[in-house]
């Protein structure tokens, strides 16, 4: 009786230093575990800012071009306005060119 209780302690010995090993292992990969976790989540708050970042950049970038659009149009329509003067004193110089032309083929034949 005292061998088979000496055995059954020294079995239940072996099974408590494996079961102290598994947890010890388990531990070890518990804390691996939250060191992912903690990196994982430090990766997802830096790419939120870079996100962040990226969409006020864009907004900034869609503002300057509406204002650089908005320019371009205002130089249009200045640059039309003044092509308009231009054939307008074109044709007025036609004309006169052609009065003159005309008055002084009046006066050679008289």
């Amino acid at each position: 009786e005292a061998e088979m209780l000496a055995a059954a302690t020294a079995a239940a010995e072996e099974a408590a230093a494996e079961l102290q090993e598994q947890l010890a292992e388990m531990e070890c990969l518990l804390e691996d575990t939250e060191e992912r976790a903690i990196e994982g989540e430090q990766a997802l708050e830096l790419a939120r800012a870079d996100g962040e970042r990226a969409v006020l950049e864009a907004k900034e970038a869609v503002e300057c071009t509406k204002t650089v659009a908005a320019d371009l149009m205002k130089q249009m329509k200045e640059h039309d306005r003044l092509l308009e003067v231009t054939e307008a004193r074109a044709t007025e110089s036609e004309a006169r060119a052609e009065a003159n032309a005309k008055a002084l083929m009046a006066v050679k034949t008289e």
